[in-house]
């Protein structure tokens, strides 16, 4: 039993530890993402996300951590799980989690998810 609570423990401490990597930015919100976490799948990847919020959302959120799937050929993208937290950088309370995967959203051309787009599937 010690050892099982010993990797769930250093199981979730990875992503505190996260190499985060800027990403994008527009004055309200940044993206970050960790390297290390990325994961190719023929043309698709999915990397694990930082999104650092300059205003409170709704929920009370001041940051939310997932891991972002991404069609480079296909140029969309997909939130496969997130969860909200009430401080920046993924600390503070758990406010909400989801790790249903949504639907796949295009990517229109000179926008914040082009951006994005183009960082992820040029690594």
């Amino acid at each position: 039993m010690r050892i099982v609570l010993a990797m769930l423990v250093v199981l979730t401490a990875v992503p505190a530890h996260a190499a985060w990597e800027k990403m994008v930015g527009n004055g309200s919100i940044t993206i970050y993402i960790d390297p290390m976490t990325m994961r190719i799948n023929g043309g698709n990847r999915s990397v694990l996300a930082l999104a650092a919020y300059n205003e409170l959302l709704p929920n009370g959120a001041r940051s939310m951590r997932g891991v972002i799937e991404y069609d480079c050929k296909g140029g969309r993208f997909r939130t496969l799980s997130f969860s909200h937290f009430a401080e920046p950088l993924a600390q503070g309370k758990l406010l909400s989690e989801n790790d249903v995967p949504s639907e796949w959203s295009s990517v229109a051309p000179k926008t914040f998810a082009a951006e994005a787009l183009a960082h992820v599937c040029e690594k």
